[in-house]
């Protein structure tokens, strides 16, 4: 047990760190009454990044590539990342949301 925890210990990442406030892009949420919402890993910058195969977000672009890097599966469900898009939320028609960026692992 312990050596799982040491495990967890030294894999962890602070993605405040990683995602420097000059790489980010802070936005007011898509209901302007409502709170800004802030990416889920770094808590500063604006969660504009879907992964697929798995579809969850939540995160900023520059944690999702720096997450790519370190261990390559969803930090929600474990999956593995096979494709990350960046998307412009402010920018949906009907049903369909604007990619503007994207990295393929495939």
């Amino acid at each position: 047990m312990k050596e799982n925890e040491e495990n967890l210990k030294t894999e962890s990442v602070n993605f405040q760190e990683i995602a420097k406030p000059k790489f980010c892009k802070r936005k007011k949420s898509l209901d302007s009454k409502s709170e800004i919402i802030n990416c889920v890993l770094c808590f500063d910058c604006f969660p504009d990044t879907v992964l697929m195969e798995c579809g969850h977000g939540g995160i900023c672009f520059r944690c999702g590539v720096k997450l790519l890097k370190l261990k390559g599966k969803c930090p929600l469900c474990r999956e593995n990342v096979t494709l990350i898009l960046k998307i412009d939320v402010m920018s949906q028609y009907g049903n369909f949301i604007k990619v503007v960026d994207s990295i393929d692992t495939r």
